[in-house]
């Protein structure tokens, strides 16, 4: 008994300048790569700096985001 095989139909692929976007799809994760890695800057930053715990000026009850409350 003889079996036979089939070859997968040959279809043409495009050129590769073909499939090269031409919309500015980058600039969203662009944008949004910079300004987290700037806030994780600015956050290591304030966390480690240990100024500036209660800021008065702002009000009485602020309080940095990055400490606990004072328990009295």
């Amino acid at each position: 008994m003889a079996t036979q095989t089939q070859r997968a139909p040959v279809t043409e692929t495009p050129a590769l300048s073909a499939l090269q976007r031409k919309d500015a799809w980058w600039v969203g994760p662009l944008t949004f790569f910079i300004v987290f890695t700037a806030f994780a800057i600015w956050a290591t930053f304030r966390a480690f700096q240990n100024d500036y715990y209660n800021t008065y000026d702002l009000g009485p009850l602020y309080l940095s985001p990055f400490y606990s409350p004072t328990l009295k």
